[in-house]
């Protein structure tokens, strides 16, 4: 059986196209700055969420530091999906804890880390 293709990524420099859609958070400038900082170093490919209005659902801190950093931004379009699927998808969101790092450092069999690990 073979996987589906349910969509396309597209790569734009056209930051313009983009908008903001009412009710999402504000932006988090020093996330801005830090996502800025690793654009720097390695500009992951890391697909932005809009809507067919090109509102963003996911991504409006990566398009603003693609912008300030004149990188390129991949997307792709879901249509009808609103503000109720942004809140979802950042409820749903997790941040590595301490503690993933711990055992990532571990896993990879860094001494100086499994002294950490009890």
């Amino acid at each position: 059986m073979k996987d589906e293709i349910v969509n396309h990524v597209y790569k734009t420099n056209d930051y313009k196209k983009f908008n903001h859609i009412d009710g999402n958070r504000s932006l988090n400038m020093p996330h801005v700055t830090r996502l800025k900082r690793s654009f720097k170093e390695q500009h992951l490919f890391n697909v932005v969420l809009v809507n067919d209005k090109n509102e963003i659902i996911d991504g409006q801190h990566r398009v603003r530091a693609a912008k300030e950093t004149g990188r390129p931004i991949y997307y792709t379009i879901v249509p009808g999906y609103g503000l109720s699927e942004v809140q979802r998808l950042n409820t749903n969101m997790s941040n590595w804890t301490k503690k993933d790092y711990l055992k990532a450092y571990c896993d990879l069999g860094y001494d100086q880390y499994l002294i950490f690990d009890f």
